[in-house]
């Protein structure tokens, strides 16, 4: 494997997910490769809904990707396809969390409502949580039950404030990913989220999910105190996150006009001191 695939892979990161390439700069080289190509990988996973009219050309695209990822298919030379099965083969990962997130990422092509927040933490779970957990494997962590816990309620509250950020651009894309069962408990549902305008039944549903995702992060916290050194320091991208639902439930109008943001150095500072903590999160 060349550097410049790797390289590649760091650039494309640098430009689709500034906390992800930042991060990479507290594991060792190997490591850092490994979750350089796995989050490559899921960056160019996570535009294919936007790059696409209608779900089927978007299924194609995942099709030759899960090909890729499973070693069913050569990579044709694409960089990030290459480092990819380099990752997969060096850290032995196993080909069913591949495919349970493909199974997961399909549903991003459809834009059909999230039913509940079971459906959420299996959607966030498959797609998230299991990205963190094989790069805390590759970084040498030993795997359990803590790092399973860590990992997966990280990942979920991850996904919470990935999703807040892009409320604004997915009520134009008619999507909505808050989980219908909060959008109930404030009298809201799909339709009337992405019909009416913005008032207090929707700033309440941004609100209560953004705490289920700050609940999430203190589950991650305790179960990270628990994992060995290497894995905590797997898990310092998610930090920014969690700074963005504190935003959030404090102010949720910023989530509804599309301004939820953070400088990249606060983010990077966030990352730097959570790599210096016991909880790393």
């Amino acid at each position: 494997m060349t550097t410049l695939a790797f390289d590649h892979c760091r650039n494309l990161l640098r430009e689709a997910d500034y906390d992800r390439h930042a991060s990479l700069a507290f594991l060792a080289e190997k490591p850092g490769n490994a979750a350089a190509a796995l989050y490559a990988f899921d960056a160019e996973i996570a535009r294919i809904p936007l790059l696409v009219s209608e779900p089927a050309p978007g299924e194609i695209r995942m099709q030759w990707w899960r090909e890729v990822a499973t070693g069913e298919r050569e990579s044709g030379g694409n960089p990030v396809g290459e480092c990819l099965r380099w990752a997969i083969e060096a850290n032995q990962w196993p080909a069913a969390a591949f495919e349970r997130y493909f199974d997961a990422r399909i549903g991003d092509l459809y834009n059909d409502p999230m039913p509940d927040r079971v459906s959420f933490e299996g959607y966030a779970g498959d797609t998230v949580s299991s990205l963190l957990r094989l790069v805390a494997i590759a970084a040498g962590a030993g795997p359990g039950t803590p790092l399973d816990n860590a990992c997966g309620h990280a990942g979920i509250g991850m996904a919470v404030a990935r999703c807040l950020q892009a409320v604004a651009t997915d009520r134009k894309r008619q999507r909505v990913m808050i989980p219908a069962d909060i959008l109930a408990a404030t009298g809201l549902d799909a339709g009337t989220f992405l019909a009416e305008t913005p008032d207090q039944r929707h700033f309440a549903a941004v609100e209560a999910f953004s705490a289920y995702g700050a609940d999430h992060f203190s589950e991650a916290r305790a179960a990270a105190s628990n994992i060995d050194p290497v894995g905590r320091l797997a898990l310092v991208s998610v930090a920014p996150s969690v700074r963005l639902v504190e935003k959030a439930m404090r102010n949720p109008q910023m989530v509804l006009s599309g301004n939820l943001h953070q400088s990249p150095l606060a983010s990077f500072w966030r990352m730097w001191r959570a790599s210096r903590s016991e909880r790393s999160i």
